[in-house]
């Protein structure tokens, strides 16, 4: 596998893990499950597009500098989802702690590295589909911050 396949690969992870502490979070708070599950499957998506994307890269018709250029950015988020699932699985932790712990997973690094550079592509398929993902990341933090502020468990305003 070359380097590029190898990070979109390790990008499909990230969303997959990410889907993965969604689903977590739907069965530790019950009442908010279907908040959960819509980012959830909103995750599995985003793997899924992922998955389309590897497929334009073997064909050549994906630029490659669309994924983050080093494993670092990509390990940076996979570290974080980690650290959620140790202090989920470990921990009791309230509803405010668990969001707070998603919204910085969704402003996380890799995030911010796509919406950079799609920012400057032109147009195809491919960037369509890789900028509804991005668009839908930066909602999800929009979400999760709506529903904290519903809950009353944002401090800001």
């Amino acid at each position: 596998m070359d380097d590029f396949s190898a990070r979109i690969e390790a990008c499909i992870v990230v969303e997959l893990l990410a889907a993965n502490v969604y689903l977590k979070l739907a069965r530790l708070f019950p009442k908010e499950k279907s908040f959960f599950m819509e980012l959830y499957q909103e995750e599995s998506d985003h793997a899924a597009i992922l998955t389309l994307s590897k497929g334009y890269h073997q064909i050549g018709k994906l630029p490659e500098h669309i994924v983050p250029d080093s494993f670092p950015i990509i390990d940076e988020t996979l570290t974080l989802i980690k650290e959620i699932k140790a202090k989920l699985d470990s921990t009791n932790i309230s509803l405010k702690e668990a969001l707070e712990m998603t919204l910085e997973l969704e402003k996380s690094v890799a995030e911010d590295h796509l919406q950079k550079i799609l920012n400057n592509e032109g147009d195809s398929d491919i960037i369509e589909r890789l900028r509804t993902l991005q668009t839908d990341s930066r909602h999800h933090a929009e979400k999760i911050e709506n529903f904290m502020r519903s809950k009353n468990l944002l401090d800001r305003p």
